[in-house]
């Protein structure tokens, strides 16, 4: 069993690739509404998830390990 204070694999593995960690920050933003832009209703473009979305906070533990590295 993984500790709770442990990054998310996913998040050890996106630290791997800056470029994609950005991309997702900049894309998971909140809209007027406190819904991430990024996780549209599929075929209706209408943001639906609450943000932070879980895509946003992997990809910010992910930008955090990055940045402790440096």
């Amino acid at each position: 069993m993984r500790d709770a204070t442990e990054p998310s694999p996913v998040a050890v593995q996106l630290a791997r690739m800056p470029r994609v960690v950005e991309t997702l920050l900049a894309q998971h933003v909140p809209d007027a509404g406190s819904r991430c832009r990024g996780c549209g209703l599929p075929g209706t473009g209408s943001a639906y998830l609450r943000w932070p979305c879980s895509l946003w906070l992997i990809a910010d533990t992910a930008r955090r390990l990055l940045a402790s590295r440096n």
